[in-house]
């Protein structure tokens, strides 16, 4: 069985006019994804820090927007996340980017960033709950696919309907490196 965990975007995305290519993708996904779920072959969760994302952005949303992200706002998700691990995802993520590991985590199509508080929390709601991460933001969420089993299909881009992983260099260069055995570690003791 799939299980699913948008990110805040894909609810943005829903049902916004400015941008129909996305709103496009974004509907295409989530049609997809409550079809499965009708058909008890996935479910989708929501994490609660999405839903704390929504919730401050919805003060400036027009009220068909709010209208339509409320609707799908339920029970949510959250792991119990130490403030250390967060610290040290967020600095983990930008590491990756140092000169030390230059142009191993390049993929095609992607820029790489570091994570921020709220998908530092997000990710580890996908971990926690072995779900596949839906985001238009894979340069955020790079690093989970890293904490992820090579293969497995974890870190879905709605936009570009693909999944997306880092490569078989990347995770050879970092599988012994103590700061990513170290937080490997705090996540599975999750």
């Amino acid at each position: 069985m799939s299980v699913y965990l948008p990110d805040t975007n894909l609810f943005r995305y829903l049902d916004n006019k400015d941008m129909e290519s996305y709103k496009k993708a974004a509907q295409a996904f989530f049609s997809q994804a409550q079809k499965e779920q009708a058909e008890g072959t996935s479910i989708i969760l929501l994490s609660e820090e999405v839903k704390c994302e929504l919730e401050v952005q919805m003060h400036t949303l027009k009220d068909r927007e709010k209208r339509s992200i409320q609707g799908m706002l339920g029970q949510t998700v959250s792991a119990n996340l130490s403030v250390q691990l967060e610290h040290d995802l967020r600095k983990f993520s930008n590491y990756i980017r140092s000169p030390r590991f230059e142009g191993v985590f390049k993929i095609p199509e992607y820029k790489i960033d570091y994570l921020r508080t709220s998908d530092a929390r997000i990710l580890v709601d996908a971990y926690v709950n072995d779900a596949v991460l839906v985001t238009a933001n894979i340069k955020d969420f790079i690093t989970y696919s890293l904490f992820c089993e090579p293969g497995e299909q974890k870190m879905y881009d709605f936009l570009n309907q693909q999944y997306v992983e880092v490569s078989r260099e990347a995770r050879t260069a970092i599988a012994a490196d103590p700061f990513f055995l170290s937080i490997q570690n705090q996540l599975e003791n999750l």
